[in-house]
C-alpha cells in the first residue's frame, strides 16, 4: 500500500468515532409541569417562549409533560406521582399546593417555583439567599406588597375606613397574606375584613 493511501485510510478511520457520535441523537431534557390550571395559561405560554429563547425546542432537545389538576387540589398527589414515574429531569409549578405534593413524594428531583407568592411562609424554601433542599425559582412577593397596596388605595380614597379581602380558601399563603394585610391596615387606621372563596389560584 502506498504511503499516501495509508495516511488517507488512517485519517478516515480516526474520523469514524467522531461521525458516529455526531449522528447519535442528543438526550432530550424532560420537564414535568404540574399546575392547578385547566389548560395552558398566558403565564405558561410565556414559560414555553422563555425556553425557546434559551435554545430549548420541544421535540428537538426538550420534552414538556403537563399535568392539569383543573382546580382540584386533591388530584395533585396522583398527578405528581405520574410525572415522577416518567423520570423527568426537573419539575416546575406555579402552585404552592402542587410543589408541596411533589415534595411529599420526592426530595431529590429539582423543583422550580414559577412565581410563588409566599415560599418562605409556606416553607418551600428556607430563605431567598439560601433556599436549601431541592426547590428554587422565583416569587412574586405578593404578601410582602400587602402594605403598599393599602397605601396606594388610601391615597386614591382618602376617606377609606374599611377594606374587604377576598382570598383563596385552604391556599397555604392565605394565612400570611391576611396577617400582613391586617397589620398594614392597622398602621393606616383601616379595618380589614376577609372572606374566603373556593376558586383555585392559577
Amino acid at each position: 500500500m502506498r504511503r499516501r493511501q495509508f495516511i488517507t485510510l488512517l485519517g478516515g478511520a480516526a474520523a469514524w468515532p467522531l461521525a458516529a457520535r455526531a449522528q447519535q441523537p442528543r438526550k432530550l431534557a424532560r420537564i414535568g409541569f404540574l399546575t392547578l390550571a385547566t389548560g395552558p395559561t398566558p403565564a405558561i405560554k410565556g414559560f414555553e417562549r422563555g425556553l425557546q429563547q434559551l435554545g430549548y425546542v420541544e421535540g428537538q432537545n426538550l420534552v414538556l409533560i403537563y399535568r392539569w389538576a383543573a382546580g382540584r387540589a386533591d388530584q395533585l398527589p396522583t398527578l405528581a406521582k405520574e410525572l415522577l414515574q416518567l423520570n423527568v429531569d426537573v419539575m416546575v409549578s406555579n402552585s404552592t399546593e402542587a410543589i408541596l405534593a411533589i415534595r411529599d413524594l420526592d426530595n431529590t428531583t429539582p423543583v422550580i417555583m414559577a412565581a410563588i407568592s409566599d415560599p418562605i411562609g409556606t416553607k418551600l424554601v428556607a430563605s431567598f439567599a439560601r433556599p436549601g433542599g431541592n426547590t428554587t425559582g422565583v416569587t412574586n412577593f405578593s404578601t410582602e406588597l400587602a402594605g403598599k397596596r393599602l397605601e396606594l388605595l388610601k391615597e386614591v380614597v382618602p376617606r377609606l375606613a374599611y377594606v374587604g379581602l377576598l382570598v383563596q380558601r385552604d391556599h397555604p399563603p392565605t394565612a400570611t397574606l391576611i396577617t400582613e394585610t391586617q397589620a398594614a391596615a392597622q398602621a393606616l387606621n383601616l379595618e380589614a375584613r376577609h372572606d374566603r372563596k373556593r376558586t383555585s389560584p392559577k
